[in-house]
């Protein structure tokens, strides 16, 4: 359950390239952010407005690498901006840009949807029963008074070898809040996303054979949904 970065690049023939950038990480940075694109800018085609950067929203990841104070004084143990954490967090996503670039082939993408009920739960029942809007079924169950819908773009890339399109990466959307390992966890861990991530690329190395696939798993809108493990 390490925190990673995990980066899908593409590039259309008639748009500009873009870098999925998913980082088991408490929450984005603009200072993280733009640090990355500085770094990156040399090494690939890619500037700041093609780097999507996003985080798991893991409660038990560093919380000294943001440019807000608010944030710094409430994300972490002590307050404050630690550089040389910063450089060596930075360093890492850019890396993980840079080999995905160097590794670019050519690919084919396909998206889909589809609601998944049972994993996660509403925490806060009586909140959402007093929406005017609230849906009177779903008000009933606390699992299904949830946005249960998850997002997935798949990409697909040319092995050279066989001349088939093989499962290279996945970026999934899912709203569930990263929030599994207690507060009295002393270690960086990327939570009860690192086990979305993982699992399917065990599976993929399993079934095709290969290795290397990246699954990026990002956090849609958490609000009320929480992992279901009551």
């Amino acid at each position: 359950t390490r925190p990673y970065a995990r980066v899908i690049y593409l590039k259309s023939v008639d748009k500009g390239p873009v870098a999925l950038v998913q980082c088991d990480l408490l929450t984005g940075s603009e200072l993280v952010h733009r640090r990355v694109a500085e770094l990156v800018a040399d090494k690939t085609d890619l500037d700041l407005k093609g780097i999507m950067l996003s985080a798991t929203h893991t409660h038990s990841g560093p919380g000294n690498l943001s440019g807000s104070n608010f944030y710094l004084m409430h994300t972490a143990n002590a307050g404050g901006l630690d550089m040389k954490f910063f450089d060596f967090v930075t360093g890492q996503i850019a890396a993980a840009i840079i080999d995905a670039y160097n590794g670019r082939r050519p690919a084919r993408l396909a998206t889909g949807s589809t609601e998944v009920y049972g994993f996660t739960r509403n925490r806060s029942i009586l909140a959402y029963r007093a929406n005017r809007n609230a849906d009177i079924e779903k008000a009933e169950d606390i699992r299904k008074a949830v946005n249960p819908t998850m997002h997935m773009v798949r990409v697909d890339c040319l092995d050279t070898e066989s001349g088939a399109y093989l499962p290279a990466g996945a970026l999934t959307s899912f709203s569930i809040h990263g929030t599994t390992v207690p507060s009295q966890n002393t270690l960086y861990n990327a939570d009860v996303f690192a086990y979305i991530e993982r699992e399917l690329e065990w599976e993929i190395a399993r079934k095709y054979k290969t290795e290397g696939f990246v699954h990026a798993v990002v956090n849609g809108t958490h609000a009320d949904n929480a992992p279901d493990i009551i």
